[in-house]
């Protein structure tokens, strides 16, 4: 659960940082955890966000498979 806290306060500390930059990125989960109701295990991960504000869609991807 801690790890889930702190990978959504990266994410939104990302997303604050990058208003100016490519809205992509990398994530790499070390243990497993739970986003969205979808289970991500340990590996290496794309994230992708459109939008602004309280409106962001972000996805998760593992090569081309859509995870969350």
């Amino acid at each position: 659960m801690k790890t889930s806290k702190s990978l959504f306060l990266g994410l939104a500390l990302l997303l604050a940082t990058s208003a100016f930059a490519a809205n992509k990125g990398s994530l790499t989960v070390q243990e497993p955890m739970t986003v969205n109701g979808t289970q991500l295990k340990p590996g290496d991960y794309k994230v992708q966000w459109d939008g602004n504000g309280p409106s962001v869609e972000l996805s998760i991807t593992q090569g081309k498979k859509v995870i969350a």
